[in-house]
């Protein structure tokens, strides 16, 4: 006849049962953090242009828009999450990885996680995260489909050019490298705002 404690549950089964919640307590503590655990930070200085409603960061010298020249910025200024991780970590359900500002014009785009190169840019190539030191730019990580929460703004992806623009002077979509104006599909972006 088996041991029974007071509860009616064998003396094997209860130590069987304490050794496992004992294992998996302490496994949990031995597990590695992964890379992107670490918290976000934050890039600010990211526009709206009023020619190919793009979102650009309009620095340095590679700015070239779709509309022809310089892109111009206008409006608020958003600030957003990045991660120092690989393209795709810290990716999740309402998160998405693999947004990277494209070296040529300065838009931020989309790409494949292994690629870094998509879409169409106004330069005649195709959108570009690696600068000529070979170095890839930073890996930001774009919150959606979350509703419309106070200090954000809804944008859109450009599923002909691989870009994020502003769908909300619609039916003017402003202008694609692709031709014509921005194509929306998928998510349905809130990107951070900073400034008013």
């Amino acid at each position: 006849m088996a041991n029974t404690g007071s509860n009616g549950m064998s003396r094997r089964r209860l130590l069987t049962t304490a050794a496992g919640v004992t294992a998996v307590a302490f496994g949990s503590l031995a597990s590695p953090t992964p890379a992107f655990a670490a918290p976000l930070q934050q890039q600010v200085g990211w526009r709206f242009c009023n020619r190919c409603f793009g979102l650009v960061l309009p620095w340095g010298a590679n700015n070239a828009c779709p509309a022809g020249g310089v892109h111009t910025p206008q409006g608020w200024v958003f600030k957003l999450p990045f991660n120092s991780g690989p393209g795709g970590s810290g990716e999740d359900a309402h998160n998405q990885g693999n947004w990277w500002q494209c070296k040529l014009c300065s838009v931020l785009f989309w790409s494949s996680p292994t690629s870094y190169v998509a879409g169409r840019c106004p330069t005649g190539d195709r959108h570009d995260a690696i600068d000529n030191n070979l170095n890839i730019g930073l890996h930001y990580l774009l919150p959606h489909d979350i509703g419309n929460p106070p200090g954000t703004q809804r944008w859109r992806f450009c599923f002909r050019c691989h870009s994020l623009f502003f769908e909300g002077y619609n039916p003017n979509l402003g202008r694609c490298p692709a031709g014509g104006g921005h194509a929306a599909a998928g998510f349905l972006f809130a990107i951070p705002v900073h400034s008013y």
